[in-house]
């Protein structure tokens, strides 16, 4: 799995863009070692990277707040291949 993760702090800022960004880092460096890395967004792929001697690259995000409350922006993510989305805590400091 690769993860895609920004700051809580940009939850209100650019939290979205950071996101996409990592996402895109993370499917250039797959598409750099195409002998090595294969794109999966299914179990199917997985299995297939896995037949071809390839490691399945599969693309998650850390932290809710990085779709800034957005259902349209996680069906976005969905469609750039994003196939899990964790919930991230904050601890406050006193």
């Amino acid at each position: 799995f690769w993860v895609s993760y920004v700051p809580c702090e940009s939850q209100r800022l650019n939290a979205v863009q950071l996101t996409i960004e990592q996402i895109d880092l993370i499917k250039r460096l797959v598409d750099q070692y195409p002998d090595d890395l294969r794109l999966a967004t299914s179990a199917d792929e997985v299995e297939a990277a896995f037949t071809e001697g390839r490691i399945a690259s599969l693309i998650g995000v850390e932290g809710g707040h990085a779709i800034q409350n957005s259902l349209g922006v996680l069906r976005a993510l969905r469609d750039l291949g994003v196939r899990y989305l964790t919930l991230l805590t904050r601890v406050a400091r006193h």
